[in-house]
């Protein structure tokens, strides 16, 4: 499957694809196919290595993502929501409304909206 990573810090052409392994998720987890993937500023910070919190690279992104759950059920760093599949904590996980669809679910967490 494929996941996006960047191994150092900079500007969004350090995002690179990857292909990895299909992960196992742990009893605590759900396994999210990715549909649409919300896009903040915390992350273009993260990214850019000025946010609050240290990054560890090689790193992924992500916050938000709505898809599909498949498996419900790890090291820190394989969270990320860009990916076609990734694992998730299952606490926060939620099923969204069917009158919306995945780009206006995703946008609902997102903690930044910009024009």
């Amino acid at each position: 499957m494929r996941i996006i990573k960047f191994e150092r810090y900079g500007a969004p052409d350090v995002l690179q694809y990857r292909e990895v392994g299909a992960h196992v998720p742990a009893d605590n987890e759900v396994l999210i196919r990715v549909k649409a993937i919300g896009l903040n500023r915390a992350e273009s910070m993260w990214r850019q290595g000025v946010y609050v919190e240290p990054v560890n690279l090689p790193a992924r992104l992500g916050y938000e993502s709505a898809g599909i759950g498949t498996i419900p059920s790890f090291s820190l760093n394989d969270y990320g929501m860009y990916g076609e599949e990734v694992p998730a904590p299952a606490q926060p996980v939620g099923k969204h409304l069917s009158t919306l669809s995945f780009k206006e679910a995703v946008s609902i967490r997102n903690p930044y909206i910009t024009r």
